[in-house]
């Protein structure tokens, strides 16, 4: 589900390795891995962390993304991912939490490594730092014209099918959550950008 939902297509012939399962080239795209450590990273909220179990989920907002893969993903087996919080920011109009992901597989061998930067709307002006060594810096954008431009068409129905893949997020499907937070239901999110970004 995950790949049709960022573009993978059967219309091209080169793509039936990221659909059929019995395609001999048959594999993941690199992008999937967001998706276990998602699921670790959302198992923090309002979980027994002192801190964190009184967390208003409606004031949850995904900031920024990190992937770096150490293996290809496999196409099928156990994946284990790990979460830990790097360090919390006080950004004055909320907190932003670092959450490093380590994702292994069956035989323990490191796969992926995911960090998500969260922010608390509201959570702010409680005397925290407002920086951190630990947030992975991305590259700097080459101040010059892209080498190559692309346009792709999304549906309204995007957030949908990504749940499908294991985004449990509510923010991302139900507008009257996203209004709970204040929030205008946004369709279209960081993970799901890079998923479409990689396949293009």
């Amino acid at each position: 589900m995950f790949f049709v939902l960022v573009g993978v297509s059967t219309s091209q012939t080169d793509h039936l390795k990221f659909l059929f399962e019995l395609n001999d080239e048959f594999c993941v795209l690199p992008s999937y891995g967001v998706i276990p450590a998602q699921i670790a990273s959302m198992g923090l909220f309002g979980s027994s962390i002192p801190g964190l179990e009184d967390i208003d989920v409606t004031k949850i907002l995904h900031g920024e993304q990190y992937l770096e893969l150490y293996r290809p993903l496999p196409s099928s087996g156990t994946l284990t991912s790990v979460a830990t919080i790097l360090d919390i920011l006080d950004k004055g109009s909320g907190a932003v939490i670092v959450v490093g992901i380590e994702t292994f597989d069956e035989s323990k061998q490191l796969v992926a490594y995911n960090q998500f930067i969260t922010f608390l709307v509201g959570a702010g002006h409680f005397g925290g730092k407002r920086n951190s060594d630990k947030i992975k810096q991305s590259y700097k954008t080459p101040s010059r014209a892209p080498d190559a431009s692309v346009k792709q068409i999304t549906t309204v129905d995007q957030a949908a099918i990504y749940r499908l893949s294991g985004d449990h997020n509510p923010l991302h499907i139900d507008p009257s959550f996203a209004a709970m937070g204040g929030e205008v239901n946004n369709d279209y999110f960081f993970q799901h950008s890079i998923g479409v970004i990689i396949q293009l």
